[in-house]
């Protein structure tokens, strides 16, 4: 098994089993790639730049498909509901795995069971910024 398709089966979600079983054959068919968040953002340009690099890798389509709202419940939905055959994936942040399960009573997914973590991809460093005429109360 060449080292490019065993990791195009990680990268896919896979389950070790099953990507060993098919990775001869994988990708048979367009990818999906889930961004929950709007197009245009950080998120969405690191995924469509690894989509294009993936893709030609492996010859095979590797749709972005943007799904935002709901703090990124509604494209988390998609992917936990999605065939587990390894055609789905998502960019997945703390929001997804972490946050709003203690910010929503109830959420359409599990994250602890209803995805595989397959590896970083990114880290967006974040600063919090304020006017520079800004001066704080004694």
């Amino acid at each position: 098994m060449e080292r490019r398709t065993f990791l195009a089966s990680l990268a896919a979600g896979v389950s070790s089993a099953t990507s060993l079983a098919h990775a001869q054959a994988y990708p048979e068919q367009a990818i999906r790639w889930i961004v929950p968040y709007p197009a245009g953002g950080g998120t969405d340009v690191l995924a469509r730049t690894l989509a294009e690099t993936l893709r030609a890798a492996m010859g095979q389509q590797i749709v972005v498909d943007n799904r935002p709202g709901a703090a990124t419940n509604i494209g988390a939905q998609i992917v936990a509901t999605a065939k587990p055959d390894g055609y789905t994936l998502m960019s997945a942040d703390n929001a997804v795995l972490a946050f709003n399960e203690h910010l929503f009573s109830k959420l359409p997914f599990n994250p602890d069971k209803d995805f595989t973590y397959v590896g970083g991809i990114s880290r967006f460093p974040l600063a919090l910024v304020v006017h520079p005429h800004f001066r704080p109360r004694p």
